[in-house]
């Protein structure tokens, strides 16, 4: 058994969202659902990481068309037990890495409740949070919770008492500037706001707020726990008018991150671009000088991107050619990474992260996301055009089918020139 399921198979999440103090993070989740489906008609939920159904159940037993996926078995009995057979929810063990079961922009609203919590690897959080947004519709919301540093630091570290205090110093789980390093076997992954941000910063989503769902809640629940009703109401009343300042959000036990799917990137107008690399074809009949211009022209006018450029066959490997960005990788051998792969399989490569591939080449850490298009001479592979981008899945079949104009134009360069490789 994981420590996750161990963990589960003793928690009861539910208790905890329905006592006074668990309510207000409930509740304050419920509002921000509440207006994210606002004016949608009948609209399709995923729940991932859904748990014992809090959310999931109380959703689809409201009408909702609702899917939910749980990783931990005890939990998605428990969810199960709460269902009539009335309710319009599709339930199944999976995993919020891999939402392969599911297809591209099927749902209105993507809830990421709980995954965040678990997941110790910015790559994990990465993978989970482009799974979520891949399955949204463009438009729809995606709402993932975290759990907070500096609340946990406070309340654990100190508050608890000194062997809290002696077990994260002994066992090295701060760092200098006193951030959790969680593992596996603590549970929990605390994350600070700059941290969300972080993540958002790989993707074509806008963040239309960001929200602490609890508050200063947790700080004193027992005293909340023991309100009347007229206290607790204008308690709830304090912190919805409080829940979105910018200076009390990281101090809350619990966020909520709300995010909207882009109706679309920024689209290029590739006939117009091939025009204009036309142009320089005909000012150069030289393919070096070609690639120059085109590798400037493609950076200037592609968005969203932070590489664009060409390596060479030259002597058994690739070597770099022109480019526009960082400062790039000099030599690629046949088979290694995106370019070395897209050479020795002479295919087209459209890698959506590029962290996932096998074998990657990290020229530069901000990478996220690549295409490569073989170029060439005599039906030989002479040459790549390499495109880089910070965002994950930056591009698609429109960019490939765009980008084969200019590698044809290339071709053509090639076909006339005595290159050598």
């Amino acid at each position: 058994m994981s420590y996750l399921d161990d963990f589960y198979s003793q928690y009861d999440e539910d208790a905890r969202l329905i006592s006074r103090h668990g309510q207000v993070e409930y509740l304050t989740t419920r509002k921000y659902i509440k207006e994210c489906l606002a004016g949608l008609f009948d609209p399709s939920i995923l729940e991932v990481g859904a748990g014992t159904g809090r959310y999931s159940v109380t959703l689809a037993k409201e009408g909702y068309s609702v899917t939910a996926i749980e990783l931990v078995e005890h939990n998605l009995e428990l969810l199960r037990a709460k269902l009539d057979g009335t309710e319009r929810i599709k339930t199944m063990q999976g995993n919020a890495l891999d939402l392969s079961v599911l297809s591209n922009d099927s749902f209105d609203l993507t809830l990421v409740l709980g995954p965040m919590y678990h997941l110790y690897t910015k790559e994990d959080k990465l993978r989970a949070l482009s799974e979520a947004i891949r399955v949204t519709k463009p438009g729809g919301h995606i709402l993932v919770a975290y759990c907070m540093n500096e609340p946990t630091i406070i309340q654990y570290v100190f508050k608890a008492g000194s062997k809290n205090l002696e077990h994260v110093l002994d066992d090295g789980l701060l760092t200098p500037d006193w951030h959790c390093i969680s593992e596996p076997k603590e549970v929990f992954e605390l994350a600070r706001t700059e941290d969300i941000a972080d993540l958002d910063a790989a993707f074509a989503v806008e963040r239309l707020k960001l929200v602490a769902t609890d508050g200063a809640t947790n700080y004193m629940k027992d005293c909340v726990d023991e309100m009347d009703d007229k206290t607790f109401a204008k308690w709830l009343e304090f912190h919805f008018a409080t829940c979105e300042r910018k200076d009390l959000i990281g101090a809350s036990h619990h966020t909520l991150d709300i995010l909207k799917k882009r109706v679309d990137r920024p689209g290029t107008n590739y006939p117009l671009l091939l025009e204009q690399a036309k142009a320089l074809a005909e000012a150069s009949q030289d393919p070096i000088s070609l690639m120059a211009n085109l590798s400037a022209l493609l950076f200037q006018e592609l968005k969203e991107i932070n590489w664009a450029g060409f390596y060479l066959v030259k002597n058994g490997a690739l070597l770099l050619g022109p480019f526009q960005g960082k400062v790039a990788c000099v030599k690629i051998e046949k088979g290694k990474g995106v370019c070395g792969t897209a050479w020795a399989k002479d295919e087209v490569q459209l890698v959506s992260d590029v962290h996932a591939f096998p074998g990657h080449i990290a020229c530069d850490s901000a990478s996220r996301s690549e295409i490569v298009l073989p170029i060439h001479r005599a039906n030989e592979v002479v040459a790549v055009l390499d495109i880089d981008s910070p965002l994950l899945a930056r591009f698609d079949e429109r960019d490939q089918v765009g980008l084969l104009g200019l590698v044809e134009l290339l071709e053509k360069s090639f076909a006339n020139d005595r290159f050598e490789g």
